[in-house]
This record gives C-alpha cells, structure tokens and sequence, in this order.
C-alpha cells in the first residue's frame, strides 16, 4: 500500500500530470455545477451534444490550418445557442434538439476528415483525449472558465433556481428566463470545449468525479490505456462502489 501511494506521488509530480489533474478538477467543478440545471432542463445529453459540436469544429480548424482552442470554444458556443434556439422555435424537448444538431455536426466534421485524408493523431487525441495535449494556456483557461461558472451562480443563484424549476414563475419575479437559458447553455459550451483536452470529445459528459479523474490519470500513464477511457472507467468503478454501499445502507436500516 505504501508502496503504492509513493509511486501514485512519483507519478504527479510530473508537470504534464498536474496540468492534467488541474484542468480535469476544475471541468469537474463546472460539470457539476451546471449538470443540475442541465437535467431539469432536459439538456442531460448536451455534453454529449456539443462534444460532436466540437469534433466538427476541430475538424474544421484542422481542415483549413487554423485549429485553435478559442477557435473551437467559438464554434461551440455558437452551436449551443442554435441548440437552444431551435428548441424554443420547433417547440420540442432540448434532448431532441441535441440530437437533431450533434448527428449532422458530427457527420460534417467526418465528412470534412475524410477529405483532408483520414483519422490523424491530432483527431484521435481530441476524439479520445489525452494528457500530452494539456498545456499552461488550457491551465489559465480552465482556471477562468471555473471561475466564470462559480461567479455566475454565485451571483444568479435564486434566478438560475427559479428558472430551473418553473420558467413562468421566474417570469413573474422580473427573471428574464432566455437569458438565463442562454447563460448557462453558453457556460456548459465553454466547459465542453475545454474538457475535450482531458478526455476526449467522445467522453467529456463523463467527467464528474475528482476521484475518478485522480485515478483514470494514473492509471492511463501506468497501464498506457487512453486516458478519456480510463477516467470513465474509474467513474463507472466509483459509481458501482456508492451503489453497493447505498444497497448495504438500506438494508441495514431494516
């Protein structure tokens, strides 16, 4: 055991692993944050949604030589608010929505991949994540797109509170509801094309857990696994073990 925690030290006192660890934590922060809000709003899938927003962004960046992380957080954010305004216009579920969008950004980002030539190693780096990609300017954007998120709710709790649970209430408070719609669907984009360093456009809506991102993290450099693959892996394990634990309680409580 002790052996073990020296080697789990040994291996994040390598700066890529800290940067690593420290734009996952503060992912982990938004995602949580803005998960809440997301489900009630029936935007669970927009993780998912807009991590295909952004492999066609990326895809585009690399097509025409100009592949940037602000230049995919753009495409992004634009992405979700058409996201956004589609399901206010049609009039369906924001799930559907999503659906609707991420299928055809998908489809134009493979399309305009097999043009330029096929799969590289930059798209599967960004398609399945990986470690060696995190550098000190995605530290600084994650560290203020995390505070970005915190302000905001720290500043707009009750109106993001009130919009999450009955939009016609809120209306009646003086809240403007689309703003705030356009707030956080804006917020999660930025989050999204961040995360995508860490674990991959395939698998960000899978980053909850500092746990979990501690122990993918090393066990991807120690078993040289994916990363994206191996930190959803150990949420899947984290998860398991509190459903077990929740059973066992219950069933001592009769």
């Amino acid at each position: 055991m002790m052996h073990a925690l020296q080697d789990l030290i040994w291996l994040y006192s390598f700066p890529f692993m800290q940067r690593a660890l420290l734009v996952g934590a503060l992912v982990s922060i938004s995602c949580a944050l803005l998960g809440l809000f997301l489900v009630l709003k029936r935007f669970s899938l927009i993780g998912d949604g807009l991590a295909h927003v952004s492999f066609a962004a990326v895809a585009l960046g690399m097509f025409i030589g100009t592949s940037s992380v602000l230049s995919t957080i753009a495409i992004v954010v634009i992405g979700s608010l058409l996201m956004l305004e589609l399901s206010d216009r049609v009039k369906v579920y924001g799930d559907t929505t999503i659906g609707m969008v991420s299928t055809a950004t998908l489809a134009f980002g493979i399309i305009l991949v097999s043009i330029s030539g096929g799969l590289g190693v930059d798209i599967m780096s960004y398609l399945f994540g990986s470690i060696l990609l995190i550098s000190r300017d995605d530290v600084i954007l994650a560290l203020l797109s995390s505070l970005l998120v915190i302000g905001v709710f720290a500043l707009r709790y009750h109106a993001i509170f009130h919009v999450s649970y009955d939009e016609d209430f809120a209306a009646l408070l003086g809240i403007n509801p689309r703003r705030i719609n356009q707030m956080m669907i804006v917020l999660t984009a930025i989050t999204v094309a961040i995360g995508i360093r860490v674990v991959g456009t395939m698998l960000i809506s899978s980053l909850l857990s500092l746990l979990a991102l501690m122990m993918g993290l090393a066990s991807s450099v120690l078993f040289e696994i994916p990363t994206g693959a191996a930190i959803v892996s150990a949420h899947v394990l984290v998860c398991l073990c509190s459903f077990m634990f929740a059973s066992n309680a219950r069933g001592a409580s009769r």
